[in-house]
């Protein structure tokens, strides 16, 4: 729906059906059938839920031009208007001392949990040390 003095106007699955409805009816005559079995009444029916899937993602667009309902690369944006940056996230890394018999070879892509098996390290290449 449009953006009114209220904010923005969710549209609603029922009120975008009736909308394609009429349209189905203008374009193809009044004597249609739009049931919700035949043909027409299925497309008609998608076109509905794809006008009510656009109306969300452009009241999305819209909040997210507010600090309290933006997020993501949206809120990155607002808050460089105030000098403030997200710290960006890395990819973790360790170090891990593997001790046995001396000559053995790691192979690369071999993985390594803790003693919870919840940590996954990940040999990405051999270190001669």
């Amino acid at each position: 729906m449009p953006l009114t003095d209220n904010g923005w106007e969710e549209l609603t699955l029922d009120q975008a059906l009736a909308n394609e409805q009429t349209r189905f009816k203008t374009w193809l005559g009044q004597e249609t059938d739009l049931s919700p079995h035949s043909p027409w009444g299925k497309l008609c029916m998608k076109e509905a839920q794809d006008d009510v899937d656009d109306d969300q993602q452009l009241e999305m667009v819209y909040d997210s031009g507010y600090a309290s309902q933006a997020d993501g690369v949206s809120l990155d944006r607002l808050a460089s208007n105030y000098g403030l940056q997200r710290k960006l996230s890395q990819a973790a890394k360790t170090t891990l001392q593997v001790t046995g018999t001396p000559g053995y070879l790691i192979e690369a892509d071999t993985r390594f949990y803790d003693v919870r098996w919840y940590r996954v390290f990940e040999c990405l290449r051999y270190a001669d040390r």
